[in-house]
């Protein structure tokens, strides 16, 4: 009896011992694959195969990785680059790493889970941008650097990518084609990316491929193509532009532009913002009154010389308006500013042939109700001499800066200097320090607000009235009225004996002038067409000779080619 049970034993204690080889055997192998590269897990040559036969994308994100902590400071690219949490933000900033090659996932933070990256690498040396892995970047910057090449798609992966910075790059219109913003394919089609704003100034772009911005209609608000050398705005970019039917933003500034395509604006509804400074305008462009929903104007630093009631019209819901450094504008017309109802802001200042704007400029400007909306009106540094008193409603306004203009303190100035000043000195008192006097010369360099108790300038009948008094009174100091009328006389016979002077002058040259003319008619040669050459003779007069000499001469000069 005893041998069948010491031969279960044996068997129990056999088995016991095998399961004990296999545990621990287990536990080995799951130690040395945490610590084995993948190529010796899988086997070099196997390693696609493997990933392949999972139906798993392994990347480098998914792989253990000595470069990856969970504390994304302990990244490789915040241990080269400064990195700030800024939560819900986590930002990097790049700039000026003298950077050539693009961070491979494996080295971007990760588990920051519920943030978004905001990465800026500016003023860097990279030549081209490559397809970004998934990150969850919401703005990213590459401006100033060498770009000329962009991958195809290139941010295909970048779902929460709301801004894109490639501004004072190299990129030109082979750089920006129809593939570039391509994003994830569905079943039927590309999905759009979610970009809004999209910085494309300072690079050398002169056209837009057509169907360069398909992938951004649906979201992109804000354009930048400023100091490109477009100089037109051609049938291939106008069609880029215009499939951008959110498009809030545009800022052509500085691309040489003199005119814009007709129904370009009218293909833009949703545009509320647009800058045209420093091209080559000449008029404010008829297709800008399609822009009704427009709210921002900056048409600074254009050759335009006039404006008028017809540059604005169909703007009513205009708010600001930038019209300044425009080194030809010499005139503002009346009714120039009626349509702008909803105007809130003027800029226009600094533009150095501008002497005059018209008394009615701003002529039924007001809303329906009666409501001026204007509260900000600037026009420094101008040549005007003075500023027209029924011109606007001014006590109604937040701020008035008209300084730096060369006034002519007479009775012109005398209602600014009466009611304008005080306003202006309550208000913003730090503008009435460039209010002065540019002429008459006793005048000179005078503040305006220093005037208040001259007669000549704010109790004046009429400007006639300050103007002859002007020389002959001011800096005396009894204030009597014959001295002014004894010298006014006096002046009124000199200006007629000079008068006198003039009209008999101007007879004499006329007869000498006709004398002339019938002189050199007798050295004109009518056949041959010039003058006839005189040699002085023995026996001539040198004198007469020598007035020969000289008609010759000033004739040539007068018909000489240039």
């Amino acid at each position: 009896m005893a041998y069948p049970y010491c031969v279960a034993l044996f068997v129990l204690t056999a088995l016991w011992m095998t399961d004990g080889q296999s545990d621990g055997s287990q536990v080995s192998s799951m130690v040395d694959f945490s610590q084995t590269p993948e190529s010796e897990i899988f086997g070099s040559e196997n390693i696609s195969d493997a990933r392949n036969s999972s139906g798993l994308d392994i990347t480098s994100t998914q792989l253990p990785n000595a470069n990856k902590e969970a504390n994304p400071f302990q990244s490789t690219i915040c241990q080269l680059c400064a990195c700030q949490d800024a939560n819900p933000l986590f930002l990097i900033d790049c700039n000026g790493k003298s950077l050539k090659k693009p961070f491979l996932a494996s080295e971007w933070p990760s588990d920051i889970y519920g943030y978004s990256i905001e990465a800026k690498f500016d003023s860097n040396e990279y030549m081209e941008l490559t397809q970004f892995a998934e990150l969850p970047l919401s703005r990213l910057s590459y401006r100033g650097n060498g770009l000329m090449f962009i991958e195809k798609a290139a941010f295909k992966f970048l779902k929460t990518l709301e801004y894109l910075d490639l501004s004072e790059n190299g990129l030109t219109h082979e750089s920006i084609n129809g593939n570039i913003f391509e994003g994830p394919f569905n079943e039927e089609d590309y999905e759009p990316l979610p970009l809004k704003t999209l910085k494309l100034g300072y690079n050398k772009i002169i056209s837009i491929d057509k169907d360069a911005f398909n992938h951004l209609s649906s979201h992109l608000e804000i354009l930048e193509l400023n100091n490109n050398p477009l100089k037109v705005i051609d049938h291939q970019t106008a069609i880029a532009i215009t499939t951008l039917r959110k498009l809030k933003k545009l800022n052509l500034a500085e691309t040489g532009l003199a005119s814009v395509p007709s129904g370009f604006f009218h293909a833009l509804p949703a545009l509320k913002m647009l800058i045209l400074a420093g091209n080559q305008f000449t008029t404010i462009p008829e297709e800008l009154q399609h822009a009704i929903h427009l709210e921002y104007l900056n048409f600074n630093n254009n050759p335009t010389k006039s404006l008028d009631a017809n540059s604005f019209q169909g703007l009513s819901q205009l708010k600001h308006l930038n019209v300044s450094s425009m080194h030809s504008l010499e005139w503002i017309a009346a009714n120039t500013f009626t349509p702008l109802t909803s105007m809130t802001h003027l800029w226009c200042s600094f533009n150095p042939l501008l002497k005059e704007i018209h008394p009615g400029a701003f002529n039924n400007m007001a809303e329906s109700d009666g409501t001026l909306r204007l509260s900000e009106f600037h026009f420094r540094g101008n040549s005007l001499q003075n500023l027209p008193p029924s011109l606007l409603p001014w006590t109604s306004l937040e701020q008035v800066d008209v300084g730096e203009n060369p006034f002519k303190c007479d009775c012109n100035v005398g209602w600014m200097v009466a009611e304008l000043l005080p306003f202006i000195s309550e208000k913003t008192p730090e503008l009435t320090t460039t209010l002065r006097c540019a002429e008459p010369e006793d005048y000179k360099d005078v503040l305006l607000d220093s005037l208040g108790g001259d007669a000549k300038i704010v109790n004046c009948s009429n400007p006639a009235d300050s103007t002859s008094g002007q020389d002959s009174s001011h800096g005396t100091s009894d204030g009597g009225s014959k001295n002014p009328k004894i010298s006014s006389n006096k002046g009124l016979i000199i200006i007629s004996l000079f008068g006198i002077i003039s009209i008999v002058g101007g007879m004499a040259c006329f007869v000498l002038l006709a004398v002339r003319k019938s002189h050199l008619r007798q050295l004109y040669d009518t056949n041959s067409g010039q003058i006839v050459h005189y040699v002085r003779t023995s026996g001539g007069s040198g004198k007469r000779e020598d007035e020969q000499a000289i008609v010759y001469k000033e004739f040539n000069q007068y018909h000489q080619d240039p």
